[in-house]
């Protein structure tokens, strides 16, 4: 399985600062892991056992809607916010290929969900989200 010392090849976060609860708090965070098309199969099963487990953990509060979109999987769910924001909406993307590994966590407010659509956001961040 993957551990904590397994580097991914780019990560980036995006935090909301606001800490006014009635402005939209969004947190997105993104992973890749590339060159898998040169590793062994036991770790490339190590991608997808990590990738459940990991989402698992994102949402093992309410499921709300899960799909699958091409090579893309993701999970929408409901539950408790980490930095106190109250009940948050999250979005869990990933994709494995020949090639890489994509992960895509989205975290916002239920207000904020509201605002952008609701499902219809959710399906527009699923369809764009990929590796360029």
């Amino acid at each position: 399985m993957i551990g904590v010392t397994d580097a991914p090849d780019y990560s980036i976060a995006f935090e909301n600062p606001i800490e006014d609860p009635t402005q939209p708090q969004v947190e997105i965070s993104a992973t890749l892991f590339s060159g898998l098309d040169q590793q062994s199969p036991e770790l490339l099963s190590s991608f997808d056992t990590a990738a459940m487990l990991k989402m698992e953990h994102h949402c093992s509060s309410q499921k709300l809607e899960e799909g699958h979109v091409g090579n893309k999987t993701w999970v929408l769910c409901e539950g408790p916010g980490d930095l106190g924001y109250g009940q948050v909406m999250r979005l869990y993307v990933y994709s494995r290929s020949k090639e890489y590994y994509f992960e895509l966590i989205y975290t916002m407010s239920q207000m904020s969900f509201e605002k952008i659509g609701g499902m219809s956001e959710v399906e527009r961040i699923v369809h764009t989200a990929q590796v360029w």
